[in-house]
């Protein structure tokens, strides 16, 4: 199927005479180019050219670690400057030193004390029901569905009807 071309304009509702063309915001696939491709798959086809390789920078000092385990460490675990954390015991160990790493220390505090109870709120009462209410009148008719508003402000704005005329 050829693609069509579509446009959209902004008739009088009384007279059918066009108030505007409207241009609706649209996606990079729906726009053709001269040659027929749409500019989504054009841009996508875009090779970006490699730039020459930077030289190489200076050697950074070495970053430390945070370990873990469910066990305390040992030795050949980590470097010095290091931390470990026994999951199990939740003690942390650290920073290692001359390969060694010192006793851990627990990072859970002590339990706090109770907190004082508050005192109970009351309940509320449950309302009553509200009579239900009469049915309303009926409703002046609509306008035809093809017809809608154009304008900055709805109060203001005039009754239009919607034409897509193929081009």
């Amino acid at each position: 199927m050829a693609d069509t071309l579509i446009q959209i304009q902004l008739l009088d509702s009384t007279t059918g005479e066009v108030v505007s063309d409207a241009f609706p915001l649209t996606q990079a696939k729906g726009v053709k180019l001269a040659n027929g491709q749409d500019l989504e798959t054009y841009l996508s086809s875009l090779v970006l050219q490699k730039g020459d390789t930077g030289a190489t920078g200076a050697k950074g000092t070495d970053g430390k670690t945070i370990w873990n385990g469910t066990s305390d460490p040992t030795s050949s675990t980590g470097t010095d400057g290091d931390f470990y954390i026994n999951t199990n015991s939740h003690k942390i160990f650290g920073p290692k030193a001359s390969g060694l790493w010192p006793t851990g220390v627990s990072i859970i505090g002590p339990q706090g004390i109770q907190g004082v109870q508050g005192t109970k709120g009351d309940t509320g009462a449950t309302g009553p029901t509200g009579p239900t209410g009469s049915q309303g009148a009926k409703g002046d008719k609509g306008d035809p569905g093809d017809t809608l508003k154009y304008g900055t402000n709805y109060s203001t704005a005039s009754s239009v009807k919607l034409f897509f005329k193929q081009v």
